[in-house]
């Protein structure tokens, strides 16, 4: 992803390993420098060589338990704010800079879902669709290519403050990202019949079923699931034509940022399907 994000667990195992990797070709070096200095004569240039080495394998020790430290401080932020965002019907999408993710974690808790709702309409000035517009060019979730044409005229709606009609489009486009993605992973070990169609209430389900979840994962499906569950903008009271104040820049870009959320987590959930295959 891209973006200044908090590492993962699997990064920082990754990161372990390649730190243990390093120390393990160091050590022979440091243990034939020190034997060499025992041997001759000590001189400045062999006592830097020697101190530069031990440098390097404990300042890889320090970089690693920093990325420890910040991960431990992230996650007790994210499990204080993760029932305001989730009341609120936030999504955090992955790539968004570390940096504001903390900021927006830090609103929840001092000031509520207000607080959430300013720093999100700060990020994306009213109306101003060019930082939505660059997420969305930046997706690589290969179902985003055929629904390109629409999210363009759902910008072009958002940004000349027409956002009934972005509305219902974003909806549409969550349900049917869904399916396709559903349907390529999972038709395989389970066959459905022919036409039979994605029930809209089983979105979320659907996403749950996913073999790869994570903490910002599973608070994006409670997100997403809010839309089928009677939160503040319900899918069917919009498309069934019993909500008729849907229309409402929060809520046009609230649908942005799940879709871009949806397309990035799904992308990830991809990547490492592949990789344990090849694995």
């Amino acid at each position: 992803m891209s973006g200044s994000r908090m590492p993962t667990e699997a990064e920082l195992a990754s990161l372990a390993a390649l730190q243990e990797q390093v120390r393990a070709a160091i050590t022979p070096v440091d243990q034939v420098l020190q034997s060499l200095l025992e041997q001759v004569a000590p001189t400045e240039l062999l006592k830097d060589l020697i101190e530069n080495v031990r440098a390097l394998t404990g300042g890889l020790s320090q970089e690693f338990e920093g990325f420890r430290r910040m991960l431990r401080e992230y996650e007790a932020l994210e499990e204080r704010a993760a029932p305001v965002l989730q009341v609120a019907g936030w999504p955090i999408v992955p790539s968004w800079p570390m940096a504001f993710v903390v900021e927006l974690f830090t609103a929840a808790i001092d000031e509520g879902g207000a607080g959430v709702e300013r720093r999100l309409l700060e990020r994306y000035p009213r109306y101003a669709i060019h930082t939505l517009a660059h997420e969305i060019s930046a997706l690589a979730l290969e179902e985003v290519r055929p629904r390109r044409a629409l999210l363009a005229q759902a910008l072009v709606a958002h940004r000349r403050r027409l956002t009934a009609l972005t509305v219902p489009i974003l909806l549409a486009q969550i349900d049917g990202l869904v399916r396709a993605f559903c349907d390529a992973l999972l038709s395989r070990a389970r066959p459905r019949r022919p036409g039979r169609k994605l029930r809209a209430v089983g979105v979320a389900h659907q996403l749950r079923q996913l073999p790869e979840h994570d903490r910002l994962y599973d608070a994006f499906v409670e997100c997403l699931a809010r839309l089928y569950t009677g939160g503040s903008l319900d899918r069917s009271d919009v498309l069934h034509g019993r909500n008729l104040a849907y229309g409402q820049e929060r809520e046009s870009l609230r649908l942005f940022c799940l879709f871009i959320a949806l397309c990035e987590h799904l992308h990830d959930v991809r990547q490492a399907m592949a990789k344990r295959r090849v694995a």
